[in-house]
């Protein structure tokens, strides 16, 4: 698989032989062995654009984490996780210290 830089996408790179230029060089004695000297080294393309741009794929960025585990702190009473400046558990109305 390949990074297809126009389609922005994973795909299988294909090359496709035609049958009917070859039936036609066939007929010839040195036309068909071109032919297939010319499909051994005709690259492979993108089967839905076409195109030979290949690329490496881009990362995604992960999502960070809005809080860090510092942020946070647990209700005395009920253990719910709240924020560090809360003064009241907003599960419980227990006050915080």
């Amino acid at each position: 698989m390949k990074y297809c830089i126009n389609c922005k996408q994973l795909v299988n790179p294909q090359k496709k032989f035609n049958a009917l230029v070859f039936i036609i060089l066939l007929c010839t004695l040195v036309g068909w062995v071109l032919y297939l000297i010319y499909y051994a080294v005709k690259p492979k393309k993108c089967p839905m654009c076409s195109s030979t741009n290949w690329g490496v794929k881009p990362q995604q960025n992960l999502p960070s984490q809005t809080h860090t585990i510092e942020e946070f702190k647990f209700c005395n009473q009920c253990g719910e996780k709240i924020g560090r400046a809360v003064q009241f558990c907003s599960l419980c109305g227990a006050k915080q210290n």
